[in-house]
Protein backbone atom coordinates (compact mmCIF):
# COMPACT_ATOMS: atom_id res chain seq x y z
CA UNK A 1 0.00 0.00 0.00
CA UNK A 2 1.04 3.62 -0.39
CA UNK A 3 1.85 5.62 2.72
CA UNK A 4 -1.15 7.70 3.73
CA UNK A 5 -1.16 10.81 5.91
CA UNK A 6 -4.12 12.22 7.83
CA UNK A 7 -3.94 15.78 9.22
CA UNK A 8 -5.81 16.49 12.45
CA UNK A 9 -7.60 19.85 12.58
CA UNK A 10 -8.38 20.11 16.31
CA UNK A 11 -6.31 22.91 17.89
CA UNK A 12 -7.12 21.84 21.45
CA UNK A 13 -6.80 18.53 23.27
CA UNK A 14 -10.58 18.26 23.53
CA UNK A 15 -10.96 18.67 19.77
CA UNK A 16 -7.95 16.46 19.01
CA UNK A 17 -9.11 13.51 21.13
CA UNK A 18 -12.02 12.23 18.99
CA UNK A 19 -9.98 12.65 15.80
CA UNK A 20 -7.11 10.56 17.18
CA UNK A 21 -9.50 7.95 18.58
CA UNK A 22 -11.32 7.53 15.27
CA UNK A 23 -8.05 7.34 13.35
CA UNK A 24 -6.56 4.71 15.66
CA UNK A 25 -9.72 2.62 15.56
CA UNK A 26 -9.65 2.71 11.75
CA UNK A 27 -5.92 2.23 11.26
CA UNK A 28 -4.36 0.52 14.30
CA UNK A 29 -6.87 -2.21 15.17
CA UNK A 30 -4.38 -4.91 14.13
CA UNK A 31 -1.98 -3.81 16.89
CA UNK A 32 -4.39 -3.74 19.84
CA UNK A 33 -7.31 -5.82 21.08
CA UNK A 34 -9.40 -2.76 21.95
CA UNK A 35 -9.11 1.00 21.38
CA UNK A 36 -11.54 3.08 23.41
CA UNK A 37 -11.88 6.46 25.13
CA UNK A 38 -13.32 7.47 28.49
CA UNK A 39 -15.79 10.30 29.09
CA UNK A 40 -12.93 12.81 29.16
CA UNK A 41 -11.49 11.74 25.81
CA UNK A 42 -8.45 9.87 27.15
CA UNK A 43 -7.63 7.03 24.74
CA UNK A 44 -6.81 3.52 25.99
CA UNK A 45 -5.21 0.93 23.71
CA UNK A 46 -5.32 -2.53 25.28
CA UNK A 47 -3.69 -5.88 24.68
CA UNK A 48 -5.75 -8.36 26.63
CA UNK A 49 -6.70 -6.60 29.87
CA UNK A 50 -3.62 -4.34 29.95
CA UNK A 51 -3.80 -0.73 28.79
CA UNK A 52 -0.45 -0.75 27.04
CA UNK A 53 -0.84 2.75 25.60
CA UNK A 54 -2.76 5.53 27.32
CA UNK A 55 -3.01 8.90 25.57
CA UNK A 56 -4.15 11.69 27.85
CA UNK A 57 -6.33 14.42 26.36
CA UNK A 58 -8.05 16.08 29.32
CA UNK A 59 -5.11 18.15 30.60
CA UNK A 60 -4.95 16.13 33.82
CA UNK A 61 -4.14 12.62 32.60
CA UNK A 62 -0.55 11.67 31.81
CA UNK A 63 0.07 9.58 28.73
CA UNK A 64 1.72 6.29 29.54
CA UNK A 65 3.21 3.10 28.07
CA UNK A 66 2.81 -0.12 30.04
CA UNK A 67 4.26 -3.56 29.33
CA UNK A 68 2.22 -6.72 29.81
CA UNK A 69 4.25 -7.41 32.97
CA UNK A 70 3.08 -4.10 34.47
CA UNK A 71 6.26 -2.05 33.98
CA UNK A 72 5.32 1.45 32.85
CA UNK A 73 6.79 4.79 31.83
CA UNK A 74 4.93 8.10 32.02
CA UNK A 75 4.96 11.07 29.66
CA UNK A 76 5.73 14.16 31.76
CA UNK A 77 3.73 16.55 29.54
CA UNK A 78 -0.05 16.51 30.10
CA UNK A 79 -1.01 19.07 27.45
CA UNK A 80 0.32 17.47 24.29
CA UNK A 81 -1.72 16.61 21.20
CA UNK A 82 -1.12 15.21 17.73
CA UNK A 83 -1.01 17.13 14.45
CA UNK A 84 -1.05 14.28 11.94
CA UNK A 85 -0.87 10.51 11.63
CA UNK A 86 0.69 8.23 9.04
CA UNK A 87 -0.28 4.70 8.09
CA UNK A 88 2.09 2.32 6.31
CA UNK A 89 1.85 -1.37 5.48
CA UNK A 90 3.89 -2.12 8.59
CA UNK A 91 2.72 0.26 11.27
CA UNK A 92 1.42 3.66 12.28
CA UNK A 93 3.08 6.91 13.29
CA UNK A 94 1.48 9.73 15.32
CA UNK A 95 3.23 13.10 15.11
CA UNK A 96 3.17 15.03 18.37
CA UNK A 97 2.53 18.79 18.48
CA UNK A 98 5.12 19.48 21.18
CA UNK A 99 7.27 16.42 21.69
CA UNK A 100 8.25 13.03 20.33
CA UNK A 101 6.35 11.01 17.78
CA UNK A 102 4.81 7.62 18.55
CA UNK A 103 5.61 4.66 16.25
CA UNK A 104 3.66 1.41 16.54
CA UNK A 105 4.63 -1.71 14.61
CA UNK A 106 5.23 -5.46 15.05
CA UNK A 107 8.41 -7.07 16.30
CA UNK A 108 9.95 -10.12 14.66
CA UNK A 109 7.95 -12.19 17.16
CA UNK A 110 4.70 -10.91 15.64
CA UNK A 111 3.68 -8.91 18.70
CA UNK A 112 3.01 -5.19 19.02
CA UNK A 113 5.97 -2.93 19.67
CA UNK A 114 6.37 0.79 20.26
CA UNK A 115 8.98 3.54 20.00
CA UNK A 116 8.38 7.00 21.47
CA UNK A 117 10.72 9.88 22.24
CA UNK A 118 8.95 10.37 25.52
CA UNK A 119 9.38 13.29 27.89
CA UNK A 120 10.19 11.53 31.15
CA UNK A 121 11.05 14.65 33.20
CA UNK A 122 11.03 18.45 33.08
CA UNK A 123 13.90 18.42 30.56
CA UNK A 124 14.60 14.73 30.10
CA UNK A 125 13.78 12.94 26.87
CA UNK A 126 14.67 9.65 25.29
CA UNK A 127 13.63 7.42 22.40
CA UNK A 128 12.12 4.53 24.31
CA UNK A 129 11.56 1.10 22.74
CA UNK A 130 9.61 -1.98 23.81
CA UNK A 131 7.75 -5.03 22.64
CA UNK A 132 4.72 -4.89 24.92
CA UNK A 133 4.60 -8.66 25.33
CA UNK A 134 8.21 -9.83 25.22
CA UNK A 135 10.11 -6.94 26.82
CA UNK A 136 10.50 -6.99 30.59
CA UNK A 137 11.80 -3.39 30.64
CA UNK A 138 11.94 -0.40 28.31
CA UNK A 139 15.08 0.28 26.26
CA UNK A 140 16.20 3.94 26.16
CA UNK A 141 19.98 4.13 25.63
CA UNK A 142 20.25 7.81 24.60
CA UNK A 143 18.61 10.30 26.95
CA UNK A 144 18.96 13.95 27.96
CA UNK A 145 17.65 17.20 26.54
CA UNK A 146 15.38 17.23 23.50
CA UNK A 147 18.30 18.01 21.18
CA UNK A 148 20.61 15.45 22.79
CA UNK A 149 17.98 12.72 22.65
CA UNK A 150 17.68 13.19 18.88
CA UNK A 151 21.21 14.14 17.82
CA UNK A 152 22.73 11.07 19.45
CA UNK A 153 20.95 8.72 17.05
CA UNK A 154 21.49 10.08 13.56
CA UNK A 155 24.33 11.66 11.62
CA UNK A 156 24.35 13.49 8.30
CA UNK A 157 25.71 11.39 5.44
CA UNK A 158 25.66 11.22 1.62
CA UNK A 159 23.61 8.02 1.79
CA UNK A 160 21.01 6.72 4.24
CA UNK A 161 21.82 3.61 6.29
CA UNK A 162 19.04 2.00 8.33
CA UNK A 163 19.50 0.10 11.60
CA UNK A 164 16.57 -2.03 12.84
CA UNK A 165 15.09 -0.88 16.16
CA UNK A 166 15.70 -3.40 18.92
CA UNK A 167 13.87 -4.18 22.15
CA UNK A 168 14.68 -5.85 25.42
CA UNK A 169 13.52 -9.45 25.27
CA UNK A 170 15.68 -10.55 22.37
CA UNK A 171 13.56 -9.11 19.58
CA UNK A 172 13.73 -6.37 16.97
CA UNK A 173 11.50 -4.53 14.51
CA UNK A 174 11.77 -5.72 10.89
CA UNK A 175 10.05 -2.55 9.64
CA UNK A 176 11.08 0.21 12.09
CA UNK A 177 14.55 1.63 11.68
CA UNK A 178 16.95 4.17 13.16
CA UNK A 179 18.35 6.42 10.42
CA UNK A 180 21.87 5.98 11.76
CA UNK A 181 23.45 7.68 8.75
CA UNK A 182 21.02 9.87 6.87
CA UNK A 183 20.49 12.27 4.00
CA UNK A 184 17.45 13.55 5.92
CA UNK A 185 18.83 14.07 9.43
CA UNK A 186 16.17 15.46 11.81
CA UNK A 187 13.80 16.20 8.90
CA UNK A 188 10.22 14.94 9.11
CA UNK A 189 9.57 13.48 5.67
CA UNK A 190 8.75 10.51 3.49
CA UNK A 191 11.78 9.20 1.63
CA UNK A 192 12.50 6.30 -0.71
CA UNK A 193 15.33 3.76 -0.93
CA UNK A 194 15.37 1.47 -3.97
CA UNK A 195 11.67 2.06 -4.52
CA UNK A 196 10.60 1.39 -0.92
CA UNK A 197 9.10 4.33 0.97
CA UNK A 198 9.68 5.19 4.62
CA UNK A 199 7.86 7.66 6.90
CA UNK A 200 10.34 9.41 9.19
CA UNK A 201 10.38 11.88 12.07
CA UNK A 202 14.01 12.64 11.28
CA UNK A 203 15.40 9.91 13.54
CA UNK A 204 13.22 6.82 13.14
CA UNK A 205 11.79 5.55 9.87
CA UNK A 206 8.78 3.27 9.39
CA UNK A 207 8.82 1.11 6.28
CA UNK A 208 5.86 0.83 3.94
Amino acid sequence: MAITRTDFTGATQAANAPEVLAWLQANAAEYFDTITADENGNVSCKIGETTVLLLGFDGNTSSQMTLINGTSITHYEKNDRFTYAIKTSNGVYLNSYNFGSVFITKSDKGTTAIAWNIKAGSDFYGYTFADFTHSSTFYAPVTGTWDASRNGWTHSAPLTALTPAVFNGGCYAPSLFITTLSEYTLIKCIFSIDGTEYASDGVLALKD
